[in-house]
Order: C-alpha cells, then sequence, then structure tokens
C-alpha cells in the first residue's frame, strides 16, 4: 500500500555513518525524564512504555513552545532547550522538508517490547498545517498507519538515519503507531520535530 499523498519517507535522510555518529551524540546529550511518564487506562496507571525528553527553542526571557500530547490540562511537560545535535538535525530536516520546527520530542525504545500504541498526534497546539518530521535512530522498528475504522493497515520499516514526514491531514483521517516485537533488538531513538504555536506564556 502507498502511503497518503502528504506523507514522505526518506530512506537514505543520512548515511549511515552519519546516523551511526548521531546516535551515539544523542545517547551521550539526552537525559530523559525519569521516572518514566505514568498515564491511566482503564482506571489503572501504568509507566509509558518507552522514555522522553522534550525540548524546544527558548527565548531569551524564558518562554518557549509547548505542546500539549497528554491534554490540555496541566501539568504540562517540562522542557529543555535543544542541545546542538538535535539543533543541528533539525536543521537539516527543514532543509529536506521546507517544515519549521521549533520542538522536538525525544523517546527512547530501549527493548524490543518498548513501543507506542495507536494514535493521532493531538493539533491543538500545533501551528496549522504543519507537519510532524521524525528522524529514527539506532534499531529499525515497524512503524504502521492505519485509518480510522479501517482494519488494514500500512507497514513501514524506519531504518536508522530515516525521516518519516507525516502531514497533517493524514495525521487526523489516519492512526499510527511503533509495534512491539519479541526479538532480541537494539535501541531506538526517534527525534520528532514539531512546529508548535502555543507558548508556556499563553497557559
Amino acid at each position: 500500500m502507498e502511503l497518503p499523498s502528504d506523507c514522505q519517507y526518506i530512506e537514505a535522510f543520512l548515511d549511515a555513518t552519519a546516523a551511526e555518529r548521531y546516535l551515539r551524540e544523542v545517547v551521550t546529550a539526552i537525559d530523559y525524564v525519569k521516572p518514566r511518564l505514568q498515564y491511566s487506562i482503564f482506571g489503572k496507571v501504568v509507566s509509558l512504555p518507552r522514555d522522553k525528553a522534550f525540548r524546544a527553542d527558548f527565548e531569551k526571557d524564558g518562554s518557549h513552545p509547548v505542546y500539549r500530547y497528554n491534554g490540555k490540562q496541566p501539568p504540562y511537560p517540562k522542557y529543555l532547550p535543544m542541545e546542538p545535535v538535535l539543533l543541528d538535525l533539525r536543521d537539516k530536516v527543514t532543509a529536506a522538508t521546507g517544515q519549521r520546527c521549533n520542538s522536538c520530542v525525544v523517546n527512547f525504545y530501549q527493548k524490543g517490547k518498548d513501543k507506542i500504541g495507536y494514535h493521532h498526534d493531538k493539533v491543538w497546539d500545533f501551528e496549522e498545517g504543519s507537519s510532524v518530521c521524525t528522524v529514527s535512530l539506532g534499531e529499525c522498528r515497524r512503524f504502521r498507519l492505519k485509518r480510522v475504522g479501517a482494519s488494514a493497515s500500512i507497514g513501514l520499516d524506519l531504518s536508522p538515519g530515516s525521516l518519516f514526514v507525516l502531514g497533517w491531514d493524514t495525521n487526523q483521517a489516519y492512526r499510527h503507531a511503533i509495534m512491539p516485537t519479541s526479538q532480541d533488538v537494539a535501541p531506538r531513538v526517534s527525534l520528532t520535530y514539531r512546529h508548535i504555536a502555543t507558548r508556556n506564556t499563553d497557559l
């Protein structure tokens, strides 16, 4: 099955050498939220099945974009300024896609059981019409994209050094996921860049 027209997959966004170098730099630079974030499902509180870190462009007064991925009510994620490696990759994403990005959520999948279930990115904080741009580093993992109400899905293996662009319309008409695997796999890091309109001073 083909990807929707407003999506794009660039498998060789980074060559193998660059992908390995960026992975080492990200692993060294990023500290993740500890303990793992928690959420409630069917009345039970469970830990998120992956590690997360939140980065954004900061102004001199300390203001910065906020993506309220878990809802419109507090608490909101704690953001830090983007490290040089994230800024470098952000510039490459913008050059390849034309997408402005002022926010980056880093997801770290330590083991094969680490995953993200079917969901769509909430757009209440997005710049209208913007895309979500994800750089994959480390282990190749299976990504799935499924139209709301459909049973069939589109499967895509996100290779290390690849870039996946999720378009505005597809994000709302489809759900997407990173599938777990029982295989013994190496860690994966995803860098998800967005352009966010909401700032912490607006909340």
